[in-house]
């Protein structure tokens, strides 16, 4: 199975013919799995690849399709109570046409989050056959063992932001035992806790810097990263995109990268990364040389 996932939370202005075409490049490319959230475009990106699916039936067997619940739709922030959770896959399931989720995470921790009524939803979910697999996104360790410490179900993925122009998980392990003013502001061990757990790192806008302040690959904002990025993808002879894919893939099996593209030669770009292999010294020297500190 391919390692990238599909994420359509741009497709709110495509029409109905250009997310089936896209749907079916995917496909064609050996991409299994498309990525969703109720709140992208407000509901709307579900609708359109339920109407999708529905145009071409045979869509909904090609992939494993995933959407995430719990940033509110009702009001503001978050909400992972039994209730919202159930109504809000249901609602998710009815736009999206289809008997069930082959994977539900929770789109961002909650304050209020209880473990009791999360595992109450999820288990319900799962006996009626609305949900096979569960995960969560944007989680810590702490977060994840609260929930782990109550769930009947194994929690299989963890989306997080990561790449070359986000590297927070992987830095708080380069910065272990450094001087306090270089030091992570987080001390997690997110990445070992996860590759430990064997759960799931699926990368969310993996080519954009910080917190959707710009595409990685702009070299007039970026040039450290970009020139970084060119002389490896001379070397390996081909796009940045797809090195800074290969980048990701490096470093554990259990990892997926998200690409929110629509263009179908960007997609491609992503996908020619899961041939390369970066030797560890490649992958030190491209961290390195996008401008991270390398003790």
């Amino acid at each position: 199975m391919s390692r990238i996932v599909l994420g359509l939370m741009r497709i709110d202005s495509m029409s109905v013919d250009q997310v089936t075409e896209l749907l079916h490049f995917a496909s064609s490319k050996g991409i299994t799995k498309i990525d969703l959230a109720d709140i992208y475009g407000g509901t709307r990106c579900e609708s359109l690849v339920g109407e999708a699916f529905e145009k071409d039936p045979i869509l909904r067997d090609r992939f494993l399709v995933q959407t995430k619940v719990g940033i509110s739709l009702d009001g503001v922030g978050y909400d992972s109570s039994k209730d919202y959770l159930i109504r809000h896959v249901k609602d998710s399931l009815s736009r999206l046409r289809c008997g069930h989720l082959d994977s539900l995470l929770i789109h961002r921790p909650d304050v209020f989050m209880d473990a009791e009524e999360v595992a109450e939803a999820i288990e319900e979910l799962q006996s009626a056959g609305l949900v096979r697999d569960f995960g969560v996104s944007n989680f810590n360790v702490s977060e994840i063992r609260y929930l782990q410490k109550t769930l009947r179900t194994p929690i299989r993925t963890n989306q997080v932001q990561l790449g070359l122009g986000n590297t927070t998980m992987i830095d708080q392990i380069m910065m272990t035992n450094v001087p306090a003013h270089r030091a992570s502001k987080e001390a997690d061990d997110l990445f070992f806790f996860l590759k430990r757990e064997g759960i799931t790192i699926q990368c969310w806008s993996p080519f954009q810097v910080g917190f959707f302040e710009g595409s990685l690959f702009d070299g007039d904002r970026y040039p450290e990263i970009n020139a970084a990025l060119r002389r490896m993808a001379e070397k390996y002879r081909t796009s940045p995109c797809a090195i800074a894919t290969a980048f990701l893939l490096a470093l554990t099996r259990d990892i997926e990268v998200v690409v929110g593209s629509t263009n179908p030669f960007h997609i491609q770009e992503a996908i020619d990364g899961e041939s390369i292999r970066l030797s560890k010294s490649d992958w030190y020297e491209l961290y390195r040389d996008s401008g991270h500190f390398l003790p």
